[in-house]
């Protein structure tokens, strides 16, 4: 079998996420594969302890796709560690200058998306990362909108305080090898299957994103019984838990302060008026979201606006 010469410096690392995503992994895998590059490229798979024919598709991929250009690499692990812990531990792993993320389920739908991407870092040293829409679909694989609808190129961390958001999983960025493991060690104290409130502040911490204009990955959205996706398998509750200890831990670590005051708003805000949590879990959320306040040093005043204000200004 042939790897990428060991004198070539590996351009992208590409890292692909699976749990249980044997319906979908090989059209993941496939749209990798036609991508258009001229350049050394290692795509990492990691499977964490799949219970269907994930590892046999990922072990197949990687008989017939390791070449001169193209190095795969395969972790298949005999214990579930939660999709934080897999992606981090493969961004730590990863040889590239570059490292973009792509999820079993997901697809990309352009074969210029590693191509425009690399070559808007490599002219624009100033950014950490570049991302691009995405085209999300349901189950059929229909169009269903695209997200952001509206945004402006450039994306900053008061867009992000301010409850905005940019596409992570379509973003390639730069690597920072004793930057990746400190943020690793930051998604270790979090939830085991979210981190990307920590990935977003990490790279907003260091510079602006960029955000291109075409759609070039599709995002499956699906919220429903028997898949093993995020949306799928956490409850109202544990998401907004989950969101609360990020957002916790990232204050900590960037020591915000009042610059927090709108997130934590509207998650208190969120959790206030849903109406799929019960009595008996918004309590629940009450008691945590208590000793996170605690630390916290807002003025009465500026809570009550940040949580009345609905941030479209």
């Amino acid at each position: 079998m042939n790897h990428v010469n060991a004198n070539s410096e590996i351009k992208i690392s590409i890292i692909v996420l699976v749990y249980n995503h044997e319906k979908y992994l090989e059209r993941a895998l496939n749209s990798i594969i036609c991508q258009q590059h001229d350049f050394p490229i290692e795509i990492l798979i990691g499977d964490d302890c799949s219970s269907d024919r994930s590892p046999e598709i990922i072990k197949k991929f990687e008989q017939s796709n390791c070449n001169s250009n193209q190095h795969v690499r395969t972790f298949i692990r005999n214990k579930n560690f939660g999709a934080a812990f897999n992606v981090s531990h493969l961004a730590n792993l990863s040889n590239g200058k570059y490292i973009t993320f792509l999820e079993g389920d997901d697809y990309w739908c352009s074969d210029t998306k590693l191509i425009k991407q690399f070559e808007f870092l490599q002219s624009n040293p100033d950014y950490i990362a570049v991302t691009h829409p995405l085209r999300v679909e349901d189950l059929s694989g229909n169009f269903v909108f695209n997200t952001p609808s509206s945004y402006s190129h450039i994306f900053t961390l008061e867009n992000f305080l301010r409850g905005k958001r940019f596409p992570l999983t379509a973003a390639m960025i730069r690597k920072n090898n004793e930057e990746i493991q400190h943020v690793s060690s930051l998604i270790s104290k979090g939830p085991r299957n979210a981190a990307d409130v920590t990935w977003c502040f990490y790279l907003l911490s260091k510079s602006d994103v960029y955000i291109l204009s075409e759609p070039m990955a599709a995002y499956n959205m699906r919220v429903m019984g028997g898949e093993s996706n995020y949306n799928s398998i956490s409850t109202d509750l544990r998401k907004c838990e989950d969101r609360l200890l990020m957002l916790d831990i990232n204050n900590n670590e960037y020591q915000l302060g009042g610059r927090m005051l709108y997130l934590y708003s509207q998650l208190f805000k969120r959790v206030v008026f849903s109406f799929r949590l019960s009595l008996a879990d918004q309590l629940s959320f009450f008691r945590i979201f208590a000793k996170v306040f605690k630390g916290l040093t807002f003025s009465f005043f500026g809570w009550a606006y940040n949580f009345f204000y609905d941030g479209k200004k």
